[in-house]
């Protein structure tokens, strides 16, 4: 993720399997920073301050395989207050 920026990353699935988890984690520390659940969508959102900061996604199946499509949006920070 570039430096003050915030990602936002959806997930949509179909197929024979049921529901769908997805967790967003910092790539170096293993931290989760978000995490969601859904039958057929789920998304997830993680910010930067003023360093970038590599992110790994883990989406599965809680069971069977699902198809899945995935998109994701980079749009500024938030100021601070």
């Amino acid at each position: 993720i570039p430096a003050n920026k915030c990602v936002r990353v959806a997930v949509g699935v179909q197929g024979e399997g049921t529901d769908l988890e997805i967790r967003l984690y910092d790539a170096v520390t293993g931290e989760e920073l978000d995490r969601s659940h859904g039958q057929t969508a789920a998304s997830v959102r993680a910010c930067t301050g003023a360093q970038p900061r590599s992110v790994r996604l883990d989406a599965h199946a809680t069971a069977g395989k699902l198809d899945a499509i995935v998109g994701e949006r980079f749009v500024p920070s938030a100021s601070p207050p």
